[in-house]
């Protein structure tokens, strides 16, 4: 017997999508690396799983922060059967079966009874694939979280756009004057739109649909599956209003392999066993090269039409087939492709493959375009060192110069102006180590394993900043039990970095005033239940932000010179939330109000303090 699962809106009524269940799992969540993504902020990053084994279908709770039902009872694991109702989030999956006949079916995608709204569908990450409901007019998009459609990114406005509905007709109305909406590749302030429209705030790109638009005749038999094909990123340019894309999915992909023929993972061989398989340096990829010319996530290969592809993600060496950079390309039985300082064979057979004894020569790679002086990393070496000294021999062990030994030590190829940060990112039991950098090319943060000693991930902000001068920390935002890290520039922005993936969570909407050298503090100042993000600013202000989105909730009072040490935090007044304590340079110590921001009082010694304060009973 074959199952699938509906995927249904918030009251089980409406059909948004339909997943057909293959033997594995099912993987569902916000992140993109699902097989199935929700993208609402109801939804953990990895939510939940589906197992199919034989005719057993098993649902399993990832940890998630809101929980995953079946029937209306909150589950950690349980057996599904056809009918379930799971809740996730807002949306309600159920469990059905597939019709297997042999004979064509006509089958009809209709516009159901409550199919009677337009859509915007995402075109590019993160609302790639995703269908969008414009239920109600006026309908606001824009950055501020009281919008309709929320984008969270600094180049787009507050309130940036609006649809509106006038005489039957969508109307798209722009609220801004700096970055405009682009209709069909053309800039507008008003317009009305029409079934196909590509429309873009800034970077974002959505296709404008009608209703019923979706209505289609299909086909379907023993031996193929028909669905509708995941919108790919489209140019912003004219388009012509068309029945969506079919695709028609014929069995398993490949074969194909991958064969590391030179370099430091020579004589492995990857089976590409999926239709999205992601291949980096980084732990969380599908395919992992410990050569450390290839970036964390390098590119990416996918089963298209019958055949796979290879796509360049924007890395830093770049993709090679057969000699040539490519950023997308076809791969044919034979192929040989260079991934930084690793060269592969792409083969649909591996009878007669055999690997290089001596390594071909390949193009030298300059990491970086500069060396970087010798002391700093020689200083990093040695707190890496005392780090993994202090977690892997535990507390209860005596440190002394005599016995002090080296455990291990590993090259950061850039200059760290800060105590690293600890943090079990990994989830394996051994705390990883998390650190802010520099080099040539700007700031960056950089997660290395506590057990492997190799790098785990690097972000690097698109925008070049010149640098981090604090240490970052480390604390769940999300709920799904992987810390975010985050750490202010000083140039101001606030960065919140996914700990597990090592991509951005989000980059604060305001920038602090001539930047931080101080660590982020994190506590629910609000007393609202969730974590908020307080940093001291070299303005002399401490900034509050809001750890979901990165908004910035507050800005406290002048407390007086810039402030270069992290504050405290400790509970003053008795209202159970907790308030900043800061040191400034004229001598002054500041009691901040967490939940109003005002000074609660200030002492002022004769000289500067430049150290942070401590805390304790007297």
């Amino acid at each position: 017997m074959k199952y699938k699962i509906l995927l249904k809106d918030s009251e089980g009524k409406e059909k948004i999508k339909e997943v057909i269940l293959e033997e594995g799992t099912l993987r569902i969540g916000r992140e993109k690396d699902n097989d199935l993504v929700l993208s609402s902020t109801d939804v953990s990053r990895h939510h939940a799983e589906i197992v199919l084994k034989g005719d057993s279908i098993t649902i399993i709770d990832l940890q998630s922060k809101n929980g995953t039902y079946v029937n209306g009872k909150k589950i950690d694991k349980s057996k599904l059967k056809v009918g379930d109702s799971i809740q996730i989030g807002s949306y309600v999956l159920e469990v059905d079966v597939m019709r297997d006949e042999a004979e064509t079916v006509p089958v009809t995608v209709k516009e159901s009874e409550e199919e009677k709204f337009p859509k915007l569908i995402g075109l590019t990450p993160p609302f790639e694939g995703d269908e969008i409901k414009v239920n109600k007019f006026p309908y606001k998009i824009g950055k501020k979280p009281i919008n309709d459609l929320v984008i969270n990114d600094e180049h787009v406005s507050r309130e940036h756009a609006v649809l509106l509905k006038e005489d039957g007709n969508v109307i798209l109305q722009d609220l801004n004057r700096t970055n405009v909406n682009f209709g069909n590749g053309q800039k507008i302030e008003r317009r009305k739109l029409d079934s196909g429209d590509v429309i873009a705030f800034d970077i974002y790109q959505f296709r404008f649909e009608l209703p019923g638009d979706r209505k289609t005749q299909i086909r379907t038999d023993k031996t193929t599956k028909v669905r509708f094909k995941e919108p790919m990123e489209e140019p912003v340019g004219k388009v012509e209003a068309k029945e969506p894309a079919l695709e028609l999915e014929e069995g398993p992909p490949g074969p194909g392999y991958l064969v590391v023929v030179a370099g430091s993972d020579k004589g492995k061989t990857f089976p590409l066993k999926g239709r999205l398989l992601y291949v980096g340096r980084g732990l969380q990829n599908d395919i992992v090269l410990s050569d450390n010319s290839v970036s964390d996530t390098h590119c990416a290969i996918r089963w298209i039409d019958g055949k796979f592809v290879i796509e360049d993600l924007n890395s830093k060496n770049g993709t090679f087939v057969n000699d040539k950079p490519v950023k997308v390309a076809d791969l044919n039985s034979g192929d040989k492709i260079r991934i930084g300082r690793v060269n592969l064979l792409f083969t649909t057979r591996l009878e007669g493959v055999s690997v290089e004894k001596k390594e071909r020569e390949t193009e030298p790679i300059t990491l970086e375009p500069r060396r970087a002086p010798v002391w700093p990393w020689i200083l990093g070496f040695i707190g890496l060192a005392i780090a993994a000294w202090i977690v892997l021999k535990g507390p209860s062990r005596h440190i002394s110069a005599s016995s002090l030994n080296l455990l291990w030590h590993t090259k950061i190829r850039s200059i760290s102006r800060a105590t690293p940060t600890l943090s079990d990112i990994t989830k394996d039991g051994i705390p990883d180590i998390i650190l802010t950098a520099e080099d040539s090319l700007g700031g960056k943060i950089e997660a290395y394993s506590g057990s492997s000693h190799k790098l785990i991930w690097e972000y690097r902000p698109t925008l070049k900043t010149s640098g981090f001068a604090s240490s970052p920390l480390a604390i769940d935002l999300s709920g799904d039990k992987v810390p975010e890290i985050i750490a202010p520039s000083v140039d101001g922005l606030v960065y919140a970095v996914d700990g597990l993936l090592g991509r951005k969570f989000w980059i604060s909407e305001k920038k602090i005033v001539n930047g931080a050298t101080t660590s982020p503090l994190a506590s629910d100042f609000d007393h609202e239940g969730s974590i908020d993000i307080a940093i001291a600013g070299a303005d002399g202000h401490i900034y509050f932000f809001d750890g979901d989105r990165g908004l910035l909730l507050k800005r406290s009072v002048y407390t007086s010179l810039p402030i270069v040490a992290t504050p405290a935090l400790v509970r003053i007044n008795d209202d159970d939330i907790m308030d900043v304590v800061v040191t400034t340079g004229d001598g002054g110590i500041y009691t901040i109000d967490g939940k109003r921001k005002w000074q609660i009082w200030k002492y002022l010694s004769k000289e500067a303090i430049s150290t942070s304060p401590i805390i304790a009973n007297a």
